[in-house]
């Protein structure tokens, strides 16, 4: 992902890298499937087949509005995220690292699921990532004026600081220099994000 950031901010930022991606994809989507077939050959979308391969690595969550089986990945399978299979035929899953790595997760967890049965590999009709985390630190604490900024919304229950922005995401800062941005969408919902981090960390000079 290639953001412009403020150069201010640029030369006070230690560490700052994608943390979390939340991936979406669907298996049964009559809006998509012509295009899945243009893509990979396939005429008509097949549901997401439930495999005896899930059963050792997962837990079925039963009783509850949306019925899933929830597959946690291990240090043995390269840690590729944790997996949330429906009923539905969709399935989230959410890990570390980038949007590319998710996609190429979700590819492989499929292929994974074809070799370990006898279940036939299922190609999804659509994939989105619609939430990405990111985090950072700060060279230097946070200045103190930074809670009393018009953006900045703090109470003495959570040690955190919320920052408005201009955009979709929150950011929070943190006293120590370390910083959270949730719930990024886009490139520009990242920008406004760091325009406002910027604003909040400048506005004594």
């Amino acid at each position: 992902m290639l953001i412009a950031m403020p150069q201010r901010l640029k030369k006070k930022i230690k560490t700052f890298s994608a943390k979390n991606v939340v991936s979406h994809s669907t298996y049964v989507s009559s809006r998509f499937a012509a295009n899945r077939s243009t893509i990979y050959g396939k005429k008509l979308p097949t549901k997401f087949s439930y495999s005896n391969a899930l059963l050792a690595h997962g837990l079925m969550k039963n009783g509850v509005s949306c019925m899933h089986f929830r597959v946690n990945t291990t240090p043995i399978h390269k840690n590729r995220g944790k997996f949330l299979v429906f009923k539905s035929s969709n399935m989230i899953r959410a890990g570390k690292h980038t949007h590319a790595d998710a996609m190429h997760n979700i590819v492989h967890f499929n292929r994974w699921i074809h070799t370990a049965s006898d279940k036939p590999y299922n190609w999804h009709t659509a994939m989105s990532a619609p939430n990405m985390v990111i985090s950072g630190s700060l060279t230097d604490t946070l200045p103190e004026h930074v809670k009393h900024h018009w953006r900045a919304t703090h109470t003495s229950k959570f040690p955190g600081i919320a920052i408005r922005t201009d955009g979709t995401c929150t950011p929070e800062l943190y006293a120590s220099g370390m910083f959270i941005i949730p719930g990024v969408t886009s490139v520009e919902s990242l920008r406004h994000a760091l325009i406002a981090i910027d604003e909040v960390i400048h506005a004594n000079q």
